[in-house]
């Protein structure tokens, strides 16, 4: 028969790929269905003692939240998940994700700093972080948007130089391209 251990390590797998499929279902564009995924996990979290994994699942939430339009949503699930839980896998990721909602609204140079901010913490706080090339290459972006072509290509460079095979480094040498042209400097 099934004993009590046997249950309580079903129940926690049953969390986590509920949480694999909240991400999949974000990845995928499907964000109420990655919402209600991911308070599913969060209960099956609840049930079996992981209330130390909610971190991963209040930041699937917040990601389902800024897919729906849902900004201060969005930004309470990263914050939640930035303060609560800051020795968390998931903390880099909410900092980039707070930068990323900042500077999607950014129309003044103090709400682009805002996002700088945001970014920077990713590296300062967590340097090892697979995160860190990510919020290099959206600094580069707030640089570019705020007109400041030097900074965005320094920033770009330092990410395909230093995280060559990240997934930012693409995206990087694209931008390096654009900063270039925007300073009149293509090549």
């Amino acid at each position: 028969g099934i004993t009590l251990l046997d249950e309580l390590g079903e129940r926690r797998s049953l969390s986590y790929a509920l949480l694999r499929l909240a991400n999949v279902r974000n990845a995928r564009g499907e964000y109420r269905e990655a919402l209600e995924t991911a308070s599913r996990a969060t209960e099956a979290c609840l049930a079996t003692g992981q209330a130390a994994r909610i971190w991963a699942t209040e930041l699937a939430a917040g990601r389902a939240w800024r897919g729906l339009g849902n900004r201060d949503q969005a930004r309470a699930a990263f914050e939640q998940v930035a303060k609560q839980y800051p020795r968390s896998d998931a903390a880099p990721g909410a900092y980039h994700s707070l930068g990323l909602l900042a500077l999607q609204s950014a129309t003044t140079t103090a709400e682009i700093d805002d996002a700088l901010a945001q970014f920077a913490r990713v590296e300062t706080l967590y340097p090892t972080s697979p995160w860190v090339p990510r919020s290099l290459q959206a600094s580069a972006l707030a640089h570019r948007r705020a007109g400041r072509y030097a900074e965005a290509a320094d920033l770009n460079r330092r990410v395909s130089l230093e995280y060559p095979a990240s997934d930012a480094a693409a995206a990087a040498q694209f931008e390096i391209g654009q900063a270039l042209a925007l300073q009149g400097q293509p090549r």
